[in-house]
């Protein structure tokens, strides 16, 4: 769970306009949530930011960094733009 909190802090210190939750997968695995980011280059960035915390050996397991479309006001599950794992 620490290791989700701190790609999540990390993405904020960089952007706090972007945003970003964690959660844990079925298999225990932090996934990183990045909602509304639509632009390619950012997503990179964003996830240029988040594998620097892993190489700076902060993280050590498995991540999933999904990059989704919000649906407001709906109980349907947001849009999958991107998913990465690293």
């Amino acid at each position: 769970m620490h290791e989700g909190h701190v790609i999540v802090e990390q993405i904020k210190a960089q952007d706090p306009s972007i945003n970003a939750t964690w959660t844990l997968d079925d298999n225990g695995q932090p996934d990183v949530v990045i909602r509304n980011v639509f632009d390619r280059e950012k997503q990179d960035v964003i996830l240029a930011w988040a594998k620097a915390v892993k190489q700076q050996g902060r993280v050590h397991r498995r991540i999933s960094l999904d990059f989704q479309q919000e649906r407001a006001h709906s109980s349907l599950p947001d849009n999958i733009l991107r998913t990465e794992d690293f």
